[in-house]
C-alpha cells in the first residue's frame, strides 16, 4: 500500500442504506468499493479485490485475503474489523434443522434457520430486528420492532451459515424475522451482492422473498435486475379475517395484493406461492379450501366470499371450463406451529389463542384443494423442538434459551 493510503489508513465507508447500524465493508457492491478506493487516491481495482475476498473467498479475517497487499490488510484490520456481526450460538433439532443466533454490533439478536433439503441445505434469513407488522400468531410479530438489518448484515447470515456448515447453502428464503418489503433497499441490495458474478453467484431462481403483501414493493421488485420467487403470506381468504389477525391488512386489501402478484408473475414468470398457516376453527373450513383454490387459479374475486357460489362452481364442473390466464399459483399449507412458551411470556400469550387443526382436518382440507385443481403441498414442520419452525423465531431476552 502506498504512502497516501498509509496516511489516510483505510478508505472511509458510509452508513448502510436505511440501516440503524453503522455500515461495514459487507454493505457494498464492487462498483461502490471501487469508487471508494478511487476517491482515496488508490487504484479502483482494489475495491474489487476487497469484494472478492469477502464474498468469493469468504475470508474470516483480513489477513486471510492474500490477494490484497499486506499493508492494506493491516489497515483494513485496524479500521474495519469483520466481527461486528457474528454467530453467537446455534441449536440443532432432532430432524437436522439448525437454528443460528446472530448478534449485531448493537448486541441485538436475530435468528436464521438452516433446513436440510433434497437438493442441498436451504437458509431461512432475517431482514429486520423484530417485525413492525405485528401478526398476532407470529412470535417475531409480537416482539415489536427494533430496526432494519443492513445489506451486509443480511449477507453475513449467508456467509456465516456456510462457514458453520462447511459446505454451500443452495437456496435462500427471506422468511425469518421481519418483513422484507419494509426493508426493501437493503434487502434488494443484499440479494444483488449474493448473486453478483464476482461474489457467491447464487442463482436468483434459488431465492424466495416472503411478504405479507405490499403491492407497491411487489411491483418494484419486478423491475430489478434479477427475478426472485415470491411467497405471499396469505393466511386468510377474506379481508375481514386478515384485518383481525394481521394489522397491516387494514391498509392492504387482497384485491390490490393479488393485482400486484399478477403483474409480478406476468413480468418475471417467477414462482408465486401462497403461504397458508392452518388454524383450528379460524381458516380451515371447506369454504376456505375452495376460496383458497380459486385465489390460486384465478386470483381475487369477490365471488370467493359466497360459499354457495364456490360449491356450485367446483362441484358442477364449471371450474374446468373457466379460462386460465396463467399457471396456478402454488399453495403451501403450514400447520400452525405452537409458539414455544419456555422462555418468554409473549410466546405464551400469543400461543394461547391459536391451535393447529387435527391431522384429519388438515388432510380433508388438502384433498379439497386437490380436487379443485390447484397446485398444493403440505409443509412438514421443521425445527419445532428448537423454536425454529415457521412463526417461532425471536427472543425477547437474549439471556434466555
Amino acid at each position: 500500500m502506498d504512502k497516501r493510503l498509509n496516511e489516510k489508513k483505510a478508505p472511509a465507508l458510509a452508513r448502510g442504506n436505511g440501516s440503524a447500524h453503522i455500515g461495514n465493508t459487507y454493505d457494498y457492491l464492487p462498483e461502490e468499493l471501487k469508487r471508494i478506493f478511487a476517491e482515496a487516491g488508490e487504484p479502483a481495482y482494489r475495491g474489487l479485490q476487497v469484494f472478492e475476498a469477502l464474498h468469493k473467498q469468504a475470508v474470516s479475517s483480513w489477513q486471510e485475503a492474500t490477494s490484497i497487499s499486506k499493508s492494506l490488510r493491516d489497515s483494513l484490520t485496524e479500521e474495519y474489523p469483520l466481527d461486528s456481526f457474528k454467530l453467537k450460538g446455534s441449536l440443532k433439532g432432532s430432524d437436522g434443522t439448525i437454528k443460528l443466533i446472530f448478534e449485531t454490533k448493537t448486541k441485538d439478536l436475530v435468528e436464521g434457520v438452516i433446513i436440510p433439503a433434497k437438493y442441498g441445505p436451504a437458509l431461512c434469513m432475517s431482514t429486520q430486528i423484530g417485525c413492525p407488522v405485528g401478526c398476532s400468531f407470529c412470535k417475531t410479530g409480537q416482539m415489536g420492532f427494533s430496526g432494519n438489518l443492513s445489506a451486509g448484515e443480511i449477507v453475513l447470515q449467508f456467509i456465516l451459515a456456510e462457514r458453520y456448515l462447511k459446505k454451500p447453502i443452495e437456496s435462500v428464503i427471506l422468511m425469518g424475522m421481519g418483513e422484507p418489503m419494509l426493508n426493501f433497499e437493503n434487502v434488494t441490495k443484499a440479494l444483488e451482492i449474493l448473486t453478483h458474478t464476482n461474489g457467491r453467484q447464487l442463482s436468483s431462481r434459488r431465492i424466495t422473498v416472503s411478504t405479507v403483501g405490499f403491492p407497491r414493493e411487489i411491483r418494484n421488485l419486478a423491475t430489478r435486475k434479477h427475478r426472485y420467487n415470491i411467497a405471499f403470506s396469505l393466511q386468510f381468504t377474506s379481508d375481514e379475517t386478515r384485518k383481525k389477525y394481521i394489522p397491516v391488512a387494514r391498509k392492504q386489501p387482497l384485491q390490490a395484493i393479488f393485482d400486484a402478484l399478477e403483474d409480478y408473475y406476468s413480468i418475471t414468470s417467477a414462482d408465486v406461492t401462497l403461504e397458508y398457516v392452518l388454524f383450528e376453527g379460524i381458516n380451515c373450513s371447506n369454504h376456505d379450501a375452495r376460496a383458497l383454490s380459486y385465489l390460486a387459479r384465478w386470483g381475487f374475486s369477490r365471488k370467493i366470499n359466497d360459499p354457495d357460489y364456490l360449491v356450485d362452481f367446483f362441484s358442477s364442473g364449471k371450474h374446468m371450463q373457466q379460462l386460465f390466464t396463467r399457471e396456478s399459483f402454488k399453495i403451501n399449507l403450514i400447520p400452525y406451529n405452537p409458539i414455544n412458551t419456555d422462555y418468554d411470556d409473549i410466546g405464551g400469550r400469543a400461543a394461547s389463542a391459536f391451535k393447529s387443526p387435527s391431522d384429519d382436518r388438515i388432510l380433508d382440507f388438502l384433498n379439497i384443494i386437490k380436487r379443485c385443481g390447484a397446485r398444493v403441498t403440505l409443509r412438514k414442520p421443521r425445527g419445532r423442538d428448537i423454536g425454529a419452525a415457521c412463526g417461532m423465531l425471536g427472543r425477547i431476552d437474549g439471556n434466555r434459551k
